[in-house]
């Protein structure tokens, strides 16, 4: 069973594989056929296309920075 500390780890290293700027971290934290949804739209399904939209994301935006503000 999962408490609060271990969600807030999960979090913590959840943000910092984004602000590290590299799709592989991004996408390790899915499995081989997770999914994500950005704001209502087309899935990105499997952890190569989670890979691919991080991709993106980091070119599109080189600055981006993510933050986990509270967990609830």
């Amino acid at each position: 069973m999962f408490d609060q500390n271990d969600v807030a780890r999960m979090a913590a290293a959840y943000t910092a594989a984004w602000n590290s700027g590299s799709p592989e971290a991004v996408a390790a934290f899915y499995a081989e056929d997770g999914e994500i949804v950005i704001n209502r739209g087309t899935p990105w399904t499997g952890r190569d296309r989670v890979r691919d939209m991080a991709a993106g994301f980091f070119a599109d935006v080189p600055d981006l920075t993510l933050s986990c503000d509270d967990i609830r």
